[in-house]
C-alpha cells in the first residue's frame, strides 16, 4: 500500500508541474503578443490619430461652418462662428463666387410659375393685338372655351425662397408676384413641378407664403430641399459685397454681384420699421428676388410694399433679418398681435423741421382705423415717450415688446401731445388685439 501511494503522488504532482508549465508558457506566449505587438499598434494609432487632428486633415468631414438656431416652423438665423488658426484663401473672381453661391442655393430657391388667366376678346380687338402679344417673352397659350371663345392662358416665372420644409414646404414670395393667380407651380430639383396653394399674405408689408403638401413631392426630392437661412449680423455698410438672385428675363433665376450702396433708409408698416437695403446694380422695374451676403444667407427680399417710397432705378430689398416676426407669424398660421401705429424715432433731423425742442420717443405718423390705438384715443403727431416699462423707446424695443404679448392683454403707454409750443402728457391704458 506504501508503494502506491508514493507512485500515486508522484503521478499527480508530474500531472500538476505539467499543467501549471503549460499554463504559464501560455500566458508568457499571449504577455508577449501584448507588448510586442497590441501595445505598439495602440500607441501608433493614437500618435497618428493626434498628428492627423491638429494637422486639420478632419477639416472635410467636419466642417467649421455656421451654426444654425432653428425652431419647427420658424426661419432660421444663422450667425457665424469664431474661426480658430490662421486660414489663408485666396481671392475668388466674380465668376467663381456667383458660380460658388449658385450651387449653394440650388436646392433652397425655385422657380414660382403663375398662370392667369388674360379678360376674353373679340376676333377683331384679339387681332389687333397679337403682334404686340408675339413679341413678349411670355409663355401663352390658347385655349377654346364652351362657348367657342378664346381665352389666353399667360404663365410668367418668378422667384421663391424655401423658408421651412419641417413638415410641409413653405415657399416666401413677394405678393405682387401672384396677384390675379388661377394655378401655381413651383419647379422643384431633379426636374420636378408640383403644384402649391398660397398658404397666407400681408397686405401691409406685401409678403406671401406658398405651401406645397409633404405628400406630393418625391422622398428623393424632399431629402435634398433645404431652407435659406436668414443672416442674423447684417453688414450694411457701404461697399460691403452682395448677390441678387431673380428671375430677371422670365427664365431661371440670374445671380448678379453688386454692392450696398445704401442701407439706411426705413419702411414704416403698422408697428414695424424695416430698413430698406439699397444696391448698386442697375435694374429697373425689379419686384422679383432676393438679396444675398457672400456667404449665401438671405439679407434682403426684393419686390415688398414700400409705401410711397420712391425707388431708384436699382435693386433693392426690404432687411429679412427685419421681417422674420412677421414671416414666423405667417408660417404658424398667428394673426400679429399689434397696437397700430405707423411711426419713427424722433431724430435731430425731425427736430430741426418741427422747430421745437421734442421730447424723445416714437413719433407717431399715422394710426390704423378701429386698432387698439384708435380706440385708445391716439393721434397723429403723439410722441410715445413710454411703453411699459421702456421709457423713450426705438421702433425696435417697441416691437419688441409687442411681440411678448398676447390678444386681450393690457399696455399702458405715455404719450407726449403738442398743445400750442408745450407738449402735454397722458397716459393711456390700450387693449391689444390681434389683426384680422
Amino acid at each position: 500500500m506504501g508503494l502506491n501511494d508514493n507512485s500515486n503522488e508522484e503521478e499527480y504532482r508530474f500531472v500538476e508541474e505539467h499543467v501549471v508549465s503549460r499554463k504559464h508558457r501560455i500566458r508568457r506566449f499571449f504577455g508577449k503578443i501584448l507588448v510586442h505587438v497590441l501595445l505598439p499598434v495602440c500607441i501608433c494609432v493614437i500618435v497618428c490619430y493626434i498628428f492627423l487632428r491638429t494637422s486639420g486633415a478632419f477639416d472635410d468631414e467636419n466642417p467649421v461652418e455656421t451654426t444654425e438656431e432653428t425652431t419647427e416652423n420658424r426661419v432660421i438665423i444663422e450667425r457665424e462662428e469664431p474661426t480658430t488658426g490662421e486660414l489663408v484663401e485666396l481671392p475668388l473672381s466674380d465668376e467663381e463666387i456667383l458660380k460658388k453661391l449658385e450651387e449653394r442655393l440650388s436646392f433652397k430657391v425655385v422657380v414660382v410659375s403663375v398662370e392667369r388667366e388674360m379678360e376674353e376678346m373679340d376676333s377683331e380687338k384679339q387681332d389687333e393685338t397679337t403682334a404686340e402679344s408675339e413679341s413678349l417673352e411670355q409663355n401663352e397659350e390658347e385655349q377654346e372655351t364652351l362657348d367657342g371663345q378664346k381665352t389666353i392662358k399667360e404663365i410668367s416665372k418668378y422667384t421663391g425662397a424655401i423658408v421651412s420644409a419641417s413638415n410641409h414646404i413653405y415657399i416666401l414670395i413677394p405678393s405682387s408676384s401672384i396677384e390675379g393667380y388661377k394655378e401655381i407651380s413651383v419647379h422643384l430639383p431633379y426636374e420636378t413641378s408640383v403644384e402649391a396653394s398660397v398658404y397666407d399674405i400681408d397686405e401691409d408689408t406685401g409678403l406671401a407664403l406658398l405651401k406645397i403638401e409633404s405628400t406630393k413631392v418625391p422622398q428623393h426630392v424632399r431629402s435634398k430641399i433645404s431652407v435659406v437661412a436668414f443672416s442674423r449680423n447684417v453688414d450694411n455698410n457701404k461697399g460691403a459685397s452682395v448677390v441678387y438672385c431673380g428671375n430677371v428675363i422670365g427664365s431661371e433665376p440670374m445671380f448678379i454681384k453688386g454692392h450696398v450702396s445704401n442701407g439706411s433708409n426705413q419702411v414704416m408698416c403698422t408697428d414695424l420699421n424695416y430698413n430698406l437695403l439699397i444696391t448698386d446694380i442697375a435694374l429697373a422695374n425689379i419686384n422679383d428676388g432676393f438679396i444675398f451676403n457672400s456667404d449665401g444667407n438671405l439679407i434682403g427680399i426684393v419686390g415688398l410694399s414700400y409705401g410711397t417710397l420712391e425707388m431708384p432705378d436699382v435693386i433693392a430689398g426690404g432687411e429679412a433679418i427685419d421681417l422674420r416676426y412677421i414671416i414666423d407669424n405667417m408660417l404658424n398660421g398667428r394673426k400679429d398681435i399689434y397696437l397700430g401705429i405707423k411711426g419713427h424715432e424722433v431724430t435731430s433731423q425731425i427736430e430741426e423741421i418741427v422747430g421745437t425742442n421734442m421730447p424723445e420717443g416714437i413719433y407717431v405718423n399715422s394710426i390704423v382705423i378701429d386698432s387698439p390705438a384708435y380706440n385708445a384715443g391716439l393721434v397723429t403727431g403723439d410722441i410715445i415717450v413710454s411703453i411699459g416699462n421702456i421709457t423713450n423707446p426705438d421702433m425696435d424695443s417697441f416691437r419688441d415688446f409687442i411681440e411678448g404679448k398676447s390678444k386681450g392683454d393690457t399696455v399702458v403707454i405715455k404719450v407726449r401731445r403738442r398743445i400750442g409750443s408745450d407738449y402735454n402728457e397722458y397716459t393711456m391704458p390700450i387693449v391689444l388685439n390681434s389683426r384680422d
